[in-house]
């Protein structure tokens, strides 16, 4: 009830987990353990539930935060899922696995409802909301990293792909959007990022699987066109920044792109430009990494993940001599070109 009080909770909280203190989390598991602590899940699956609320009400209200009750409405979800993160630091999979389900006469699944709390709060993103999105993106992706199968199954059964989809599709940035003046840079940086935190998520729930099975479901809930699109767009927007022209069959492409990537990790507040291209080359490997994940574990879907180009994956692909802007084919061939050359696959034995 005493949100500033929780917000020290949390801030208290973080600060001894560090960065994933092994010790700490022990400690935590722990005490979870021994005392049953079936209250404390009970409030934080009803926190989530409120703060959710809260998020859309102040969204739809307002653009601006104006009081100090709707700066809590971002401070403590943020910090609340950054606090599960560090629970589950360092693929901790015994927290992993209490964050879904506990030894106590009630159980309250957070891995669940941190997928709904995504699934209610992602059409009314925002530039004011977007760093919760940010950090609930962070947690989840921490749930399930190690693997945790038990947690990647709950965020399939949780509908994370149509939530995927369908933020893919409402906020596409394109070229022409990305670089108008009138946007805030900042705002499309987010948005870009988001999409890559998304993409990164959907590669940890992928990750380290005994078999096809979840990838198969997987891959039949994604809207492949969408993920098309991304690679296009990143591509189009890249050569846009560099002022190469030419793209990814020009030998100087790649340096100049890598050029941009370096110059923004070191100084993020540049132009749009140069704020958005760093993003925008994130946002192409992850994506060219989910679909090449697809393909290799699932040969079968290559045209469903290419509906375009299906031979875009196929050994020796090479970028065409020539292309025009009105040859969509060769440009789609050049953007998917540009990035999967960069990627390299290695086998951890």
């Amino acid at each position: 009830r005493n949100l500033a009080l929780l917000k020290r909770v949390f801030n208290l909280a973080i600060a001894l987990l560090g960065d994933g203190n092994k010790r700490v989390q022990m400690l935590f598991l722990d005490h979870f353990n021994t005392y049953k602590d079936e209250k404390l899940f009970h409030q934080l699956h009803g926190l989530m539930r409120r703060l959710s609320m809260q998020l859309n009400k102040n969204s739809q209200l307002s653009s601006h935060l104006d009081s100090d009750e709707e700066k809590l409405a971002i401070e403590l979800p943020t910090l609340l899922f950054r606090f599960l993160q560090l629970l589950c630091e360092n693929h901790n999979v015994h927290l992993q696995e209490c964050l879904q389900q506990q030894k106590n006469r009630r159980s309250f699944d957070l891995v669940t409802e941190s997928c709904q709390f995504l699934l209610d709060v992602e059409p009314h993103v925002d530039q004011e909301n977007a760093r919760v999105v940010q950090q609930l993106l962070d947690a989840l992706t921490e749930y399930t990293q190690g693997p945790c199968s038990g947690n990647q199954e709950a965020l399939h059964r949780a509908k994370l792909p149509r939530c995927i989809n369908r933020f893919l599709r409402n906020f596409r940035l394109s070229h022409e959007q990305d670089w108008n003046p009138d946007l805030d840079p900042d705002y499309c940086r987010t948005i870009l990022c988001i999409k890559v935190a998304m993409i990164n998520t959907l590669l940890s729930v992928l990750e380290g699987r005994p078999d096809d099975e979840l990838c198969a479901r997987i891959a039949a809930a994604m809207d492949f066109e969408e993920l098309e699109t991304c690679i296009v767009d990143s591509y189009s927007a890249l050569i846009r920044a560099t002022d190469i022209g030419s793209g990814g069959d020009n030998p100087f492409f790649y340096l100049a792109t890598t050029a941009v990537f370096k110059s923004q990790h070191h100084n993020p507040m540049q132009s749009l430009g140069l704020s958005c291209s760093t993003a925008h080359l994130s946002l192409g490997y992850a994506t060219i990494t989910l679909l090449q994940t697809f393909v290799d574990s699932l040969p079968q879907y290559a045209a469903k993940a290419f509906p375009k180009a299906p031979w875009l994956l196929q050994p020796g692909l090479s970028a065409p001599q020539k292309q025009s802007d009105e040859d969509e084919s060769a440009f789609l061939r050049s953007s998917f070109f540009f990035f999967s050359r960069q990627m390299a696959s290695c086998e951890i034995i």
